[in-house]
């Protein structure tokens, strides 16, 4: 880590390099000390090549679990401390997570994610369940400023995919592994998430 600071201009300027098999990245950029009238601000370049992609995970740990994989790219953070903008093209690989509401497990070998102003783009990917049967998803925005009220909009297609892996609870009305053809969307804000699930 090398850094320096400027009185002058208030900035701190600060350049990071991780070698790390797990954790490999290039970071600089800048920090700057707001004063009576301005927020502190913050401009950072990160080149992933790749690391793991464990420090998102707070952001989506309410919908998605158990999340790993690798990221690779380029990313930008700027802005005020207190409404940062994420900004950049990243790809993943060797992803894993867990649908909490529904409690599968999917891989997805790979996929590029565009974030963009207050939101990220997944675009489409392919899926895969702990019995090899893929599904599509067709598309997949999560849309949060500063990751503040997320709000999702995702979509999903099967011919044969695992959609649901619960025990029985006691209270749960279904229960159980079931393997379907299925449509599937996730949409509205975390507060007030709406799963519609169309199988057969």
């Amino acid at each position: 880590l090398d850094a320096n600071y400027t009185q002058r201009s208030r900035q701190i300027n600060y350049h990071a390099i991780s070698e790390n098999r797990d954790y490999n990245f290039d970071v600089t950029g800048n920090y700057k000390l707001g004063d009576s009238l301005t927020r502190d601000q913050i401009d950072l370049n990160a080149t992933l090549n790749p690391t793991k992609i464990e420090p998102i995970k707070k952001y989506l740990s309410t919908v998605f679990s158990d999340m790993s994989g690798f990221a690779t790219g380029n990313l930008r953070v700027v802005g005020a401390v207190n409404d940062l903008r994420y900004l950049g093209k990243v790809q993943l690989t060797e992803g894993r997570l867990k649908v909490t509401y529904t409690n599968v497990v999917y891989k997805i070998p790979s996929a590029t994610f565009d974030f963009k102003e207050d939101q990220i783009d997944f675009g489409s990917f392919t899926i895969q369940d702990t019995f090899q049967n893929k599904g599509s998803i067709t598309k997949g925005i999560l849309r949060h400023p500063g990751f503040n009220d997320l709000d999702f909009d995702f979509a999903m297609n099967t011919n044969k995919l695992l959609v649901l892996a619960t025990n029985n609870q006691g209270n749960d009305p279904f229960y159980g592994n079931v393997i379907a053809k299925a449509n599937m969307s996730l949409v509205g804000p975390l507060s007030d998430m709406q799963m519609d699930i169309e199988a057969e």
